[in-house]
């Protein structure tokens, strides 16, 4: 997986909370791994990829939807800045 997929995985995880959609804590904590392991920076991703099963009721308060909008948009910007340095 790619950070690009990560960052629509996890965009489009929090669109489908934003209208009352249930997301498993399973997959949650899966998206954050899937992420941390593409590469994207956040400190509340690796919080909520390294939950525990007993701590899975914790995972809403640190899923994707729980950053600002802002957050996400950051990741990305940080993505493309880098893509740019690279291919230069």
């Amino acid at each position: 997986m790619t950070r690009d997929d990560a960052l629509k995985q996890l965009s489009h995880i929090a669109r489908e909370r934003a209208f009352d959609r249930h997301v498993g804590s399973d997959r949650l904590i899966q998206a954050g791994l899937d992420a941390l392991i593409a590469g994207v920076e956040s400190p509340s991703l690796a919080m909520l990829a390294g939950l525990l099963r007993s701590e899975e009721p914790e995972a809403p308060a640190l899923s994707p939807d729980s950053m600002p909008g802002r957050a996400i948009r950051a990741m990305r910007f940080r993505l493309r800045s880098r893509r740019r340095c690279s291919a230069e």
